[in-house]
């Protein structure tokens, strides 16, 4: 019986990585570009200086990245770069305590799970 749990709590990387496939074999392709879009164009706008267009699009994309966590390899790596570019929005809006959450949101994430 301890080998039996001892093999589903493995940390094996091929047994991680063939998971990962499963998953994204399901995955919805359509959602996902969605999803990119929102997030590229969002923090295209924020640097271009359109602040509230690229910040509905920016928290917008962070509700479908949160409701689709197995679309990315890297979701807490665009979770922070989210949260970034929405914190210096809402800084540039003079929204200065939104700012300052969305700020520390992006500092926990790249401080618990090593993201740089």
């Amino acid at each position: 019986m301890n080998n039996y749990y001892k093999g589903i709590h493995s940390t094996d990387a091929s047994r991680i990585a063939k998971y990962n496939q499963q998953a994204n074999a399901n995955v919805d392709r359509e959602m996902l570009e969605y999803i990119t879009k929102l997030y590229v164009s969002g923090m295209y706008e924020v640097r271009r200086g359109l602040f509230k267009q690229g910040l509905d699009n920016l928290l917008k994309a962070e509700k479908y990245i949160k409701e689709n966590v197995c679309l990315y390899d890297d979701y807490f790596h665009k979770l922070a770069k989210l949260y970034e570019h929405a914190a210096y929005a809402y800084l540039c809006m003079n929204q200065r305590l939104k700012a300052l959450v969305i700020w520390k949101k992006a500092i926990d994430i790249r401080a618990n799970f090593h993201v740089q």
